[in-house]
């Protein structure tokens, strides 16, 4: 199992395709049919570089009260590029990971070839901070199949969460036996509450695409509105459709868009 030593534990990271590197920065939430269709279709011009964050998937931490803020973790993206030798990368950032993303690429504006942001925030305004909020809440007091479903209902669109009915009972029922942690949720997405992407949207200096839904409760798309004014050399997609899970639920539609964006700027 391929893992790089972080000074706060070791990191587990996985390598698909060939070409010019893609760095993927994702939450932890997935539907039933997850990033994959994107990824493979990614990895047929460009090397796709996932990889699990600290505390998280395949990626253990050396402390159980591991906690890090947004920009403490960029140095989890340090230490795996470093590692992989990579000098420059392109960055394909969704939700949790929009903030990481804008963090490193402001912190290391030099290694960032491209930044992409799908379903981003920008800060903490009502809507975010209540809907984050409520589901720091349904994650201590609902059950593991109950805050699954929870979950999904915000994240996803009703008429893809209709489409895959069964496969979302599936992973609700799964959770009974792999019960989240209310804990980490907590903590994952205070981090969330307290990164305001203002403080540092003026030092990334990479050409930039951000694109997000009409229907996104999550993170609505005047999130995207604002980062794209702060953000020089943006270009901006606002589909009708896809919730906050964009990268599966139009994962077509994204790898399009994407795709295009970074060969533009691939022989830049």
């Amino acid at each position: 199992m391929p893992l790089v030593h972080h000074p706060d534990g070791e990191i587990y990271y996985e390598l698909q395709g060939t070409g010019f590197p893609i760095l993927f920065l994702l939450p932890q939430s997935v539907g039933p049919n997850g990033t994959k269709a994107l990824v493979n279709s990614l990895s047929r011009k460009f090397l796709v570089v996932l990889f699990d964050q600290l505390g998280t998937g395949r990626s253990i931490a050396n402390s159980n009260e591991y906690d890090p803020s947004i920009s403490d973790r960029t140095t989890e993206v340090n230490c795996l590029l470093d590692y992989l030798d990579f000098k420059t990368t392109h960055l394909f950032c969704h939700s949790t990971g929009c903030g990481l993303g804008v963090s490193w690429a402001s912190s290391k504006p030099a290694r960032v070839k491209t930044l992409t942001l799908v379903n981003p925030w920008s800060y903490a305004d009502e809507q975010l901070t209540t809907i984050q909020r409520l589901m720091i809440d349904a994650a201590k007091q609902l059950s593991p199949y109950s805050y699954a479903h929870f979950n999904s209902t915000i994240l996803f669109p009703a008429k893809y969460k209709a489409t895959y009915t069964e496969a979302f009972e599936a992973k609700a029922i799964a959770a009974e036996r792999l019960p989240h942690n209310a804990l980490q949720i907590e903590r994952r997405l205070n981090s969330i509450l307290n990164f305001d992407t203002r403080t540092v949207t003026h030092k990334v200096t990479s050409p930039c695409l951000v694109i997000t839904s009409r229907d996104d409760i999550l993170m609505p798309s005047w999130h995207a509105d604002n980062l794209a004014k702060e953000i020089k050399n943006t270009t901006q997609y606002c589909l009708n459709f896809g919730g906050h899970m964009l990268p599966e639920t139009r994962s077509k539609r994204i790898s399009w868009l994407t795709r295009k964006f970074l060969l533009e700027h691939s022989q830049a």
